[in-house]
């Protein structure tokens, strides 16, 4: 929802089963922009943007929450 408040089109959340210690953003179409947008709206870090192209995703991005959840910005009220 927190997305989707801010202009985001969510089209799928699941479980990942591998623990992540950091939150990250992947872009997926070659469009850094589109995952900074992403990463700077919950509160991730620049350099936690990589890139793993996959076009069968039909996404621009793909955010991995970590167990840094509550560092992140949605989690600060």
């Amino acid at each position: 929802n927190y997305l989707r408040e801010r202009g985001f089109d969510v089209v799928e959340l699941s479980t990942e089963s591998e623990n992540r210690a950091r939150s990250m953003v992947i872009d997926r179409l070659g469009d850094r922009i589109s995952a900074l947008k992403v990463s700077n709206v919950i509160g991730i870090a620049d350099t936690m943007v990589i890139s793993e192209i996959d076009s069968m995703r039909f996404v621009r991005a793909s955010l991995v929450i970590g167990a840094d959840l509550m560092s992140l910005e949605p989690f600060q009220d």
